[in-house]
C-alpha cells in the first residue's frame, strides 16, 4: 500500500485561514476580558466545589 506525499507548500486556502486567525477579534478582545475580571474569587469558588489532587483514582498526568 503506497502513501501519498503531500506538498508542503501553503495554498491560497491556508493563507487566508491564517489570515483571519491574526486578525480575529477574539485575539483583541480575548486579553481585554482577561484584565476586566477578578478572577481569584471565581478561582476559590471553583476550588470549593471541585477540589484538584484529592481523587485517589485520579489520572495521573504524563511527563514530557
Amino acid at each position: 500500500m503506497a502513501f501519498k506525499e503531500y506538498d508542503r507548500k501553503p495554498t491560497f486556502l491556508d493563507m487566508e485561514i491564517q489570515r483571519g486567525f491574526e486578525n480575529s477579534r477574539n485575539r483583541q478582545i480575548l486579553p481585554e476580558i482577561n484584565e476586566t475580571i477578578h478572577w481569584e474569587p471565581l478561582e476559590k469558588i471553583v476550588a470549593e466545589h471541585y477540589p484538584s489532587g484529592n481523587r485517589s483514582r485520579a489520572i495521573k498526568p504524563i511527563r514530557p
